[in-house]
């Protein structure tokens, strides 16, 4: 049996209609590298290794008329001297650590989750740890994918991994 290779077009003339166009070109990837790969941690390196073309042309323009316009009704007149630039800019990822660090402080999370009955987490679990992390979602979206990919927790749906607390307690760090 012979697979033709699908090519899609889609057009959105809103920004819910763009953002529904995403969400099928996802809903797709996910269906085809399900097909390629039915395991979950074959899946993943599947979608990591497999090439897809995609091309993007988004036009905000009108967009951003209208909150120009929005904005510019409801705020008074400035004067020079009203908006100071902030001296220092803080780091919003907080001190640095180093990868096995933060790959320790990950593990102990996912540790104090499963301790604490809360055997199923989503990125937004880690959102307010970013700080002590000092990493970025797509790191920990990645170190969590790595997890999966060797047993240590599983995933069911996209961004939902479950908690097993033995492999928890088990899983030893190794190299990075």
């Amino acid at each position: 049996m012979t697979f033709e290779p699908p090519r899609y077009t889609w057009t959105a003339d809103t920004a819910y209609d763009a953002l529904a166009v995403l969400q099928a070109a996802i809903d797709l990837i996910e269906s085809h590298t399900a097909t390629l790969a039915p395991d979950n941690r074959e899946r993943y390196d599947a979608k990591r290794n497999s090439t897809a073309n995609l091309s993007i042309t988004l036009d905000l323009s009108t967009l951003v008329k209208q909150i120009n316009k929005a904005t510019s009704a409801v705020q008074a007149p400035a004067s020079p001297q009203s908006f100071r630039f902030p001296l220092t800019i803080e780091d919003p990822l907080g001190e640095a650590v180093g990868r096995q660090e933060a790959r320790g402080i990950l593990l102990d999370l996912l540790q104090g989750f499963a301790e604490q009955g809360r055997l199923k987490v989503t990125f937004r679990d880690f959102a307010p740890h970013l700080g002590k992390l000092s990493r970025t979602r797509s790191w920990v979206v990645r170190e969590l994918q790595n997890l999966v990919a060797i047993g240590v927790i599983s995933q069911e749906a996209l961004g939902e991994y479950h908690l097993d607390r033995a492999s928890l307690m088990n899983h030893q760090l190794g190299p990075s």
